[in-house]
């Protein structure tokens, strides 16, 4: 029975190509990208999974709060998470604690790299996560000084390829030897935490050791194993004491409270609202959009199958008749129409499927993603798909073989019932494919209105034409830098030369506790500080709006602070020329003055607010800032790594340009916003099909009509209107619904942003007359060519 009902049904499918061809097409395109973004969904999820102890690993983050304010930090100090396992051994099986080491120059032979991602780790950290090793045994691989342990990426790019990497060793610019003791497998992509090496932290417990456990100080990542059922919400209240213990001493005289928050490693790349995460986050937000994307785009696929279907009832309508005469039940026509549906979703499955794996390439240079073609046959992903085939193969299917199946043969027979049925319900459906893509196009706009708005506000610096070079710190001493400050500002290609501790809109300045005048007396702010030279508000078109900036005089190192607009507004000063801050040293240090107030400029990145900022005066900083005249920058880059090489023989030249590294901060939105972009587009396709079909089966049905309206003198025009109107009518209904829902929305994702643009009326305004203008395109085909016909041929039959 099932054989025959497929054999009939590949029968009639073949007989109605066009019918067959929209369906597949447009099930097949939202099958496809449907896959695509699970995989990308599934991806996001999945973060921190992959580790064997994944749902027992917890990070231990820093919440600090001060009278006037309180942020957070993913990191806390040296020693919470042994502390931890000492003072709470019921629930603390295992700590460890990863340290981001110095940015310095790694180097074998001729061989060397600039290194960023060099961690201090301890010697369990392979018991506790999953990083396999494929050269040297995990547990003593980090047990003595100065051993270390690559990425089988890194070991590559120093050694070459070799059969074993074991004993071989790095020198760095501190004059420090590393035994390579291990190699690891590259860190998985989705990882909250990814580095090239780690590295014996032996100086750095020393160091903690001396110094009574530097509980001050929050540079470290701390992680802790909880024992099996710990609740981590009671051990997160549990160690509040841990406040009073060691932190009281330093913290309670100052005014500021420190809570530890317990972070599962597995919600940290899309929950965590912590500043100083070693890798960029991901959004939720934008993971939900995509996945709903996703839905519709399935949902669109089995609209259109529903209205093409039931449109074309008309000409299936004696044949149910014919097999109800003949003997057939409802039952058995209702299982015929729905093999049909199940076929055309197989097949768009197994299309689906295949197109899917070959444009994973495509996807991920479009994502940002290193997905595998192993990632689409994940079991999720393949349960995935058998709900969407069972979604458009027997529900999507189940009303159109309802309707066609319920068919009286006697009226049919006859020629009473000739219409198709449930135009109400192809209306409201088109409606609804249309608002749903209206909504993704507005979405689309706003987005990228969003980041054009990030992109060219107004920063309160200069950033076009800005070399920024970092001699390493590690190996290079203050003097060398204002040599080679010194150097560049004699060199014809450029036009001003600063130096400071920090890049203006990308590096993030630490706090410190500064004693500061108020308008009532001294009080503990912490503050965050920054160090620059005489000549770093001048390079960086940084305007001082107040008083002036540093002199590079003797008494600028040792009596002079500059301020921004938001400390002055902080601290409710009238007047803050010559207020008064200590900003480091014991109670007996000197107070500093301000000297100048510079106008407020986003010296983090522009997701995150201005916050007030001390500038101390520092006659080098490890940060140099050159402007490029114009137009010539590569004969400049050529003079300036000349300068470079005299001044630092030793260290590669590198360089970056500040509107570069500025920019690079919106890739991520970036990606996302063109994702969301190609998806619908892809949304609006699917409609249009759907379109096509309704209108080539609307002019069928209406053709005697527009022959006798030809024969009483309607014009072209006329018929082309009389057709069309109906589908414009049904999208503006569609823009009623689609545009608040939209704008509802999307203003509650822009407060996400501290900074963001105002909903644009023009945005609203042009995606409707795109989807009015396509929809307008699909339509003119059919109905021109209705206009257009013959009338004679049309009314011959009569």
């Amino acid at each position: 029975m099932l054989y025959n009902y497929f054999a009939i049904g590949i029968r009639n499918l073949l007989k109605d190509r066009s019918y067959t061809l929209l369906n597949v097409l447009g099930l097949t395109v939202s099958i496809t990208f449907s896959l695509l973004l699970m995989v990308y969904v599934n991806d996001e999820l999945s973060y921190d999974r992959f580790h064997d102890k994944a749902e027992r690993i917890f990070r231990i983050s820093a919440h600090i709060k001060e009278t006037e304010n309180e942020f957070n930090w993913a990191t806390a100090q040296m020693l919470t998470g042994e502390t931890l396992k000492r003072e709470y051994p019921a629930e603390v099986q295992a700590s460890l604690r990863l340290l981001p080491n110095d940015r310095l120059e790694y180097r074998t032979g001729q061989t060397r790299f600039l290194e960023e991602k060099f961690y201090l780790s301890g010697e369990n950290v392979f018991n506790f996560f999953t990083f396999p090793l494929v050269e040297g045994d995990a547990k003593t691989a980090l047990k003595e000084p100065n051993s270390i342990v690559l990425s089988q990426t890194t070991a590559e790019k120093y050694f070459g390829k070799s059969s074993s990497y074991l004993g071989k060793t790095l020198d760095n610019n501190r004059g420090e030897t590393w035994k390579v003791t291990g190699i690891m497998k590259d860190i998985p992509q989705h990882s909250h935490i990814r580095f090239d090496a780690l590295m014996a932290d032996h100086d750095i417990r020393q160091f903690t050791a001396e110094n009574g456990g530097a509980w001050g100080q929050f540079a470290a990542y701390n992680y802790v194993l909880l024992h099996p059922k710990v609740d981590p919400q009671a051990f997160e209240t549990k160690i509040r004491g841990m406040y009073d213990k060691y932190m009281a001493s330093i913290f309670k005289p100052l005014k500021i409270n420190i809570n530890y928050v317990v972070q599962p490693i597995t919600s940290i790349h899309l929950h965590s609202v912590m500043t100083q995460e070693p890798e960029p986050l991901g959004s939720l937000a934008y993971v939900r959009i995509l996945g709903i994307t996703a839905i519709f785009l399935v949902l669109l696929a089995c609209i259109n199958y529903i209205n093409l279907t039931t449109a074309r009832a008309t000409r299936r309508a004696r044949e149910v008749g014919v097999r109800k005469a003949l003997g057939s039940t409802r039952g058995s026509l209702a299982a015929q129409f729905l093999s049909e549906s199940a076929l055309l979703a197989l097949v768009s499955g197994v299309l689906g499927l295949g197109l899917a794996t070959s444009l994973l390439p495509i996807f991920n240079t479009m994502s940002g993603k290193l997905l595998t073609t192993g990632a689409l046959f994940q079991p999720s992903i393949m349960i995935g798909l058998a709900s969407i085939l069972v979604l458009a193969g027997l529900i999507a299917g189940s009303y159109p073989a309802l309707v066609l199946s319920g068919f009286q043969a006697v009226a049919v027979l006859k020629g009473d019932q000739i219409r198709s049925s449930g135009g109400w319900l192809r209306r409201a459906l088109v409606v609804t494919q249309f608002a749903a893509s209206l909504m993704m196009l507005i979405a689309t706009g706003v987005i990228y209105d969003q980041l054009q708005f990030l992109k060219n506000k107004d920063l309160g610096f200069k950033k076009d034409q800005v070399l920024v070079l970092r001699p390493d710190p590690g190996s290079t001493r203050r003097s060398e830098v204002v040599a080679f400050r010194d150097l560049l500002k004699q060199n014809a290609a450029l036009s001003a030369v600063a130096t400071a501790s920090v890049t203006p809109g990308i590096d993030v300045t630490y706090k410190n506790v500064v004693t500061i005048e108020g308008n009532e007396g001294l009080k503990e702010v912490g503050i965050d500080i920054a160090g620059a030279d005489q000549y770093f508000f001048d390079a960086l078109g940084i305007d001082v709006v107040k008083g002036k900036g540093f002199t590079g005089q003797l008494s600028d190192t040792l009596n002079s602070i500059v301020v921004n607009e938001a400390l002055v507004k902080k601290m409710g000063w009238a007047d803050p020329i010559g207020k008064k801050a200590r900003v480091s040293g014991g109670n007996d240090a000197p107070f500093a003055q301000v000297i100048g107030v510079v106008k407020d400029y986003h010296q983090k990145s522009l997701y995150n607010p201005i916050e007030p900022l001390i500038f101390v005066y520092r006659q080098a900083g490890f940060v140099v800032h050159a402007h490029v005249k114009a137009p010539d920058v590569a004969s400049a880059l050529k003079s300036v790594e000349k300068d470079w090489k005299a001044a630092f023989p030793a260290q590669e030249f590198k360089y970056t340009f500040l509107d570069d590294e500025f920019n690079q901060q919106f890739s991520a939105d970036q990606k996302r916003g063109t994702l969301f972009s190609v998806f619908s587009g892809l949304s609006i396709f699917i409609a249009c099909l759907g379109l096509l079909g309704l209108v080539a089966y609307t002019t069928e049905q209406r053709r005697r009509e527009i022959g006798i309206r030809k024969v009483l003198g309607a014009g072209q025009g006329q018929v082309v209107t009389l057709l069309a109107r109906h589908f414009i009518i049904l999208v503006l209904v569609a823009g009623v619904i689609a545009i608040p829902l939209a704008a509802w929305f999307l203003q509650g994702w822009l407060k996400e942003f501290p900074y963001h643009t105002a909903l644009q009326p023009l945005t609203f305004i042009l995606s409707l007359l795109i989807l009015l203008a396509l929809t307008m395109v699909t339509v003119s085909f059919h109905t021109i060519r209705a206009a257009l016909a013959n009338p004679v041929k049309s009314l011959k039959s009569e």
